[in-house]
């Protein structure tokens, strides 16, 4: 994952959050904290998850947030 993926997908994964929190289980927020930790240390220069897979747990966590907000709003509808 280059640097500007890295960041863009940090600063996603946050807000994320901070829009989304008190509609996700604390599963998936402890997994998107998790996420952006394993990106900000691969950022660093810390060794942790392999780079590809960093991109694959971005995608899937962002998928996950997603289909829990869409869930609820259809619930909601």
């Amino acid at each position: 994952m280059n640097a500007n993926a890295r960041e863009n997908s940090i600063r996603v994964l946050k807000q994320l959050l901070d829009v989304y929190q008190g509609q996700l289980d604390a599963g998936v927020v402890s997994e998107v904290r998790e996420v952006i930790a394993a990106l900000e240390q691969s950022r660093d220069g810390s060794r942790g998850t392999p780079r590809g897979d960093l991109g694959l747990s971005v995608l899937r966590v962002m998928g996950e947030v997603l289909k829990l907000v869409t869930n609820i709003t259809n619930l909601m509808n």
